[in-house]
């Protein structure tokens, strides 16, 4: 709890958005709005200092009704969350990931992103948050066949091997 204390702090008046941190999402889907909502509406309770979303227009209208303050356009950010409620189909929003990626960011990795990161070539600090699925996929394809039942009976062991193998958290 120390090492979050001195991570965190409480906004003081001199701090600006900037300084709070702006948090990208490159989440959701027509499929799959509630992965964008859920997600940004988890950080906007953090206090970060700004929000910002790309995707699908109609989504982007539902964040918006729930969050008017976030910003629906590309811009600096020191984090991204990528992937969750992201379908292959999604060629804007895979695009914008695999160029975040290749740059020098920090991102949480979860579901549609985690088929797209090359982990021998990846540039971002990336945290991955499978499920025991999507984790049994990626193990598949860094060459370890395991099963989703095997990881639901030993996920520390699994989440060691995906860390060790891809060199990521």
């Amino acid at each position: 709890m120390d090492l979050l204390r001195s991570l965190l702090h409480r906004p003081l008046p001199t701090d600006d958005k900037y300084s709070r941190g702006v948090v990208g999402f490159i989440t959701g889907s027509v499929a799959y709005p509630g992965a964008a909502l859920l997600g940004i509406d988890a950080a906007m309770r953090t206090g970060v200092g700004m929000v910002r979303y790309l995707g699908p227009v109609s989504v982007g209208a539902m964040v918006l009704a729930t969050h008017p303050e976030v910003v629906l356009q590309d811009g600096r950010c020191q984090a991204w969350v990528l992937g969750s409620g992201v379908g292959p189909e999604a060629n804007q929003q895979t695009e914008k990931i695999l160029e975040i990626l290749r740059t020098d960011n920090v991102a949480v990795v979860d579901a549609g992103a985690l088929e797209l990161v090359n982990f021998e070539s990846v540039q971002a600090g990336c945290v991955l948050t499978p499920h025991a699925g999507e984790l049994s996929r990626l193990l598949e394809r860094l060459g370890e066949g395991v099963s989703r039942a095997e990881i639901e009976a030993n996920p520390a062991k699994y989440a060691v091997q995906a860390a060790i193998l891809t060199k990521q958290t």
